[in-house]
């Protein structure tokens, strides 16, 4: 099933590029500390953000600040379970910060991914791999991919949640990843839980 994904440690997404910064959410799936390291050079990281606690499965929010305009960056995620004494070193992912004024740019786009009986994992990973294939800056989700709409309760659409940053995972821990919601999505507000 789509919403089933290997065990893994930790997903990571951009978000809200500007000239100046970029945030990137981590969501763990264990105890972890860990901080990031970045760079206008591959391999060569000169600067840092103060380490972070992550309890698991509640995402975080790291703001990579300063940074100059128009300039690709390297990152790298460094973590270590609770009670290693050792950080690992994550694999190394890149970003833009906003671009000049009438300067190109790409971006991409998926709609409706689901992640039910009508979605093929192997695809939507193809897919996700051929969008990171075009160096996108950003990427627009345009609904129809959290779904807490289809279930009686939004609560218990956490597993979709969970499965949607493993495979966003793929394209977005390099491509800021923008939002739209779907009918799918609790957009209609005609169902489940409500808060006034």
């Amino acid at each position: 099933a789509a919403k089933e994904f290997p065990v893994h440690l930790f997903d990571l997404m951009l978000g809200r590029p500007t000239d100046r910064s970029v945030t990137v959410c981590v969501l763990t799936y264990d105890e972890v500390e860990g901080y990031f390291e970045y760079g206008t050079e591959s391999g060569r990281y000169t600067g840092k953000t103060d380490s972070i606690r992550i309890q698991g499965t509640e995402p975080v929010d790291v703001l990579i600040s300063p940074l100059a305009a128009n300039t690709r960056y390297y990152y790298r995620w460094n973590f270590r379970t609770s009670g290693a004494s050792n950080f690992q070193r994550g694999d190394e992912f890149t970003f833009h910060t906003q671009r000049a004024v009438g300067e190109t740019f790409t971006f991409t786009v998926q709609s409706d991914s689901h992640l039910d009986e009508n979605t093929m994992p192997d695809v939507y990973l193809r897919t996700l791999a051929n969008a990171l294939g075009d160096g996108p800056d950003f990427h627009f989700g345009l609904g129809d991919t959290f779904m807490t709409g289809k279930y009686v309760r939004p609560e218990l659409s956490h597993r979709q949640y969970l499965a949607q940053r493993y495979y966003l995972g793929h394209l977005c821990h390099s491509a800021a990843f923008f939002f739209a919601l779907g009918n799918h999505d609790g957009e209609s507000g005609g169902r489940g839980s409500q808060v006034w």
